[in-house]
């Protein structure tokens, strides 16, 4: 028998439990903006740290996404200005379990040379450093972009206008000399008000030139996006232009249009849903920067969460597609990923499928695709002869593909590198800028297997060719090793 003392014991603790429970399952976010002013990261904005990525995985591929994996950063939009591709993300300030809704204080800017190191330049703006938002909150600073323009690099954001209406964002532009800011409100009022495109339609901004030079802004969310003429300086839109309604050209539209160009057209992706249900990332195809566009089809399935925010960009002659996921399930704690991004011989997008692996480190005794390169000279990225969806690097007479980042774990004694086509000619191979083979192609194998002496370590690896009859077309390559 249980004694009275016992079991009024048992049941204190089980109300203790009980209690303990309900305090948890009940915890709420702190008071944002309390938070935030108290919370120490913004005051070292000055400071600047490297982000190095995760070293060769015990598995045979390198694990790069995500590309930014210390702090939230969500809807990432990109640029390269000179030697550097920069990212302009979201920062999702809290991780944890019973968050119930976005925490976005502050703007926190990225860059690479590489693609293999990222430099997290610190904060680069604050909501609380807008003075014409009547809502006194910090958080809510939602999707930006930049762009930079001579001398000046030009930030537009959006961000919570009023408290009473939860829905209600304005977009702002602010302007710094520096790619990585800081930035100053350029206008000292919204770009564009809440009061005009209510309900976050004003959201998801990136400024673009057009063939001709002349700058437009498209934005969009909340089903509906559109475009309309900056004036050059880059802060007020022109007087004579009108908003152009692009939303009824494309796929069930959803938010974060994002526009480049490609082989003389313009390329407009977004994110899409129907009824509630994700559909991905889309695109469409125009001749015109104003449409008509004609919607193609999916570049990105849906993944993990109910947002698909992304950009694409241009760095060393090779395209890329910024994306985020979310992180162990939580919508509002999300990382910005990285993916190669190809376009099919008739101009169309191959379709894009997250991966781990992602861009940068490779692993030498797992295939290294051709196409896949960071740098090249007269080469060209071509659909596989016996499978559109993959490809295949073409090199003519005199070019190259680099590969940096190639990490050996072991010592290596040879390179298998298979062939997709190849006309007589002689093929080189350099590791850290230095001859280690050479091998003569004579138009009719389809796999050469090359002999090396490359110690362990990160190397960089290229590939250049030379020949008078033609050019060199290749699938992959893998390095060997009979070394223990």
């Amino acid at each position: 028998m249980i004694s009275n003392k016992v079991l009024a014991a048992i049941v204190f603790i089980c109300f203790l439990i009980i209690v303990s429970c309900n305090e948890r399952s009940c915890k709420k976010i702190p008071e944002q903006t309390e938070w935030y002013l108290n919370h120490e990261s913004w005051k070292d904005a000055d400071e600047t740290h490297t982000i190095i990525l995760k070293a060769l995985d015990k598995g045979p591929v390198i694990k790069n996404n995500p590309v930014i994996d210390y702090m939230g950063s969500a809807d990432p939009s990109t640029q390269v200005v000179g030697d550097k591709l920069y990212i302009y993300p979201s920062h999702d300030a809290f991780k944890n379990d019973y968050q119930i809704g976005f925490a976005m204080f502050d703007y926190h800017i990225y860059s690479t040379t590489n693609l293999l190191d990222y430099k997290d330049h610190g904060i680069a703006l604050r909501g609380i450093d807008i003075r014409w938002k009547n809502y006194q909150g910090a958080s809510h600073c939602y999707d930006p972009s930049a762009i930079t323009v001579g001398d000046s690099t030009y930030f537009y954001f959006f961000l919570a206008q009023n408290a009473k209406r939860k829905l209600a964002a304005s977009m702002g532009v602010a302007v710094a000399a520096n790619p990585a800011g800081p930035f100053r409100d350029a206008r000292g009022t919204p770009l564009i008000n809440y009061t005009d495109m209510p309900d976050h339609q004003a959201g998801s901004p990136q400024a673009f030139f057009d063939f001709e030079g002349n700058p437009w802004l498209i934005w969009g969310a909340w089903g509906r996006t559109g475009i309309r003429r900056l004036k050059k300086n880059m802060i007020e839109f022109e007087d004579s232009s009108e908003y152009i309604e692009l939303t009824n050209y494309l796929h069930h539209f959803k938010e974060a249009p994002w526009l480049y160009k490609y082989n003389g057209k313009y390329y407009l992706t977004y994110t899409a849903r129907d009824n509630g249900e994700e559909i991905g990332i889309r695109y469409a195809i125009a001749a015109k920067v104003q449409g008509p566009y004609i919607d193609i089809g999916v570049i990105m399935h849906p993944h993990n969460l109910r947002t698909h925010h992304h950009s694409i960009v241009n760095f060393h002659d090779q395209w890329y597609i910024f994306y985020h996921i979310e992180c162990n399930g939580n919508d509002y704690y999300r990382l910005t990923c990285a993916e190669y991004l190809f376009h099919n011989d008739d101009g169309t997008i191959a379709l894009v499928r997250p991966t781990q692996a992602g861009i940068g480190r490779k692993n030498a005794l797992y295939p290294i695709e051709g196409e896949k390169f960071f740098k090249k000279h007269r080469a060209e990225i071509h659909d596989h002869p016996e499978n559109k969806e993959k490809k295949v690097l073409c090199i003519v007479d005199g070019g190259w593909a680099l590969y940096n980042g190639v990490v050996f774990n072991r010592d290596i004694d040879s390179c298998k590198i298979i062939l997709s086509k190849a006309s007589k000619g002689r093929l080189w191979m350099e590791v850290d800028g230095k001859t280690v083979a050479e091998s003569e192609s004579d138009g009719s194998v389809k796999k050469l297997i090359v002999p090396v002496n490359i110690r362990k370590g990160e190397k960089e690896v290229r590939l250049l060719w030379k020949s008078s009859e033609g050019s060199i077309v290749i699938d992959k390559f893998v390095f060997e090793s009979n070394k223990k």
